[in-house]
């Protein structure tokens, strides 16, 4: 369970580092795709697609957008 947390963790603030290094906006409505239109590197992808199988669309949107105010 902490080994999964972790990886959750660790996955959120790669994709929150890409948002502010791409200037995304995680405070507006987007979805999977948006996001992975974000960038063309590989590794931001694999690390998109990963999160989005671990967790609900809803669920994302509501941890990237208070994780990113911090």
């Amino acid at each position: 369970m902490k080994f999964k947390l972790t990886v959750i963790l660790s996955t959120l603030l790669f994709i929150i580092g890409c948002g502010n290094r791409y200037g995304f906006d995680f405070k507006q409505e987007w979805d999977w795709n948006t996001l992975k239109r974000q960038t063309d590197d590989p590794q931001t992808l694999k690390q998109i697609v990963d999160f989005r199988e671990k967790m609900s669309l809803s669920d994302a949107h509501f941890l990237l957008k208070n994780i990113s105010q911090l």
